[in-house]
């Protein structure tokens, strides 16, 4: 990136970087980067998702101390989010017999018409490698 940039170049005044959605681009390269080419910046970053506990660890390292929080139970009770609902499944992927797959198919559409079956099948019965 600062071979891009015209020779001598240098950042001047009070230059202030606002990050949205900074734990995805502000561990690595960029963000390294953007402290190379505008050293005296303030830099502040805005996420509402540290993936990993790592990132939430990280995004402190690289940003320094939390200005503000906002958690996610406190939008709830404050009604701007609606709360988030997760239910657990494990869905068996492997295909193990055909008879299997159209005992299924028959079972989850009894209510369809054989064109409505057939339009079904043809949208969405392919198999494709992984």
């Amino acid at each position: 990136m600062k071979k891009a940039l015209p020779p001598g170049f240098r950042a001047k005044g009070d230059l202030y970087v606002f990050v949205d959605e900074c734990h995805r681009t502000q561990s690595g390269d960029l963000h390294q980067a953007m402290k190379a080419i505008l050293p005296n910046a303030v830099f502040i970053g805005f996420t509402g998702t540290p993936l990993l506990k790592a990132d939430k660890q990280r995004s402190i390292e690289v940003f320094g101390r939390y200005i503000h929080t906002y958690k996610f139970d406190e939008a709830v009770k404050d009604k701007v989010v609606l709360d988030l609902r997760y239910e657990a499944r494990d869905i068996d992927q492997r295909i193990t017999s055909q008879a299997k797959i159209d005992q299924w198919f028959e079972a989850k559409t009894s209510g369809l018409t054989n064109l409505a079956k057939a339009q079904l099948k043809k949208r969405w019965g392919t198999m494709q490698k992984c």
